[in-house]
């Protein structure tokens, strides 16, 4: 399996030691306006794109004119506010490899890691079935707080300081083999919770059963991950 590392400029020389592919955080689209960060300068790997208020195709010039100066080998791109972007993907899918969304002609899909209910490995098995061939997984790593039962995915996203608030306060903690992450039950708001995170052997758990599904290559956020869940993911990818 390939794994890609998304990365913000300011860290990109401290994460190029693990030697995966970087996903450049150095770009966005907004009112229609297509932008880098200010002194980004690097080569090579793949652009991540955040788009807000939609984008029409003829942004899809830009955009590939920079991939071809930068020699980046394709595109993840995301809508920031939920706005369909099919066919500006589709537009770039028709020259370099692009991955968004659910998946269609001309570009690739992003499968969602985030599993509360039920299996991991029959979530992923089920969705890589109606993915196509380019799908790459979406491997959040981090802490999650939710109130079961869960079926719509919401929940609170923590940082790692607010969530060692809780695991400082928090009983034992378990490892659910179904869901492939760590939980604990905390009080929060006078409420009984439950507390998700990812170690190594959650992180490693998701892997394998990712490369059972057929999956060929995932995406992890490096300002999520520890060295120990890094070292994890590159083992179980077999790199």
């Amino acid at each position: 399996m390939r794994l890609y590392l998304a990365v913000p400029p300011p860290l990109l020389r401290e994460a190029g030691k693990w030697g995966l592919t970087p996903v450049h955080m150095a770009y966005r689209i907004a009112g229609g306006v297509f932008m880098r960060d200010a002194g980004f300068d690097a080569v090579g790997g793949t652009m991540a794109l955040r788009v807000s208020g939609g984008a029409g195709p003829e942004l899809a010039r830009d955009v590939l004119r920079e991939c071809r100066v930068r020699s980046f080998e394709g595109v993840f791109l995301e809508s920031e506010d939920g706005t369909q972007l099919s066919p500006f993907a589709q537009a770039l899918g028709a020259e370099t490899s692009v991955r968004y969304g659910s998946g269609g002609k001309g570009y690739g899909a992003f499968i969602s890691t985030e599993v509360y209910h039920g299996s991991f490995a029959e979530s992923i098995r089920k969705a890589a079935g109606s993915a196509p061939f380019r799908a790459a997984a979406d491997l959040s790593v981090g802490f999650r707080l939710y109130s079961p039962p869960c079926p719509d995915g919401r929940c609170k996203r923590l940082t790692r300081a607010e969530a060692a608030k809780y695991l400082a306060t928090a009983g034992r903690s378990f490892f659910s083999e179904k869901l492939c992450v760590n939980y604990t039950a905390v009080f929060s708001g006078g409420k009984a919770r439950f507390l998700l995170f990812d170690t190594p052997e959650s992180v490693s758990s998701k892997i394998c059963a990712l490369r059972a599904a057929g999956i060929e290559s995932a995406v992890l956020l490096y300002s999520e991950n520890t060295p120990g869940t890094l070292r994890a993911a590159i083992a179980a990818a077999g790199k």
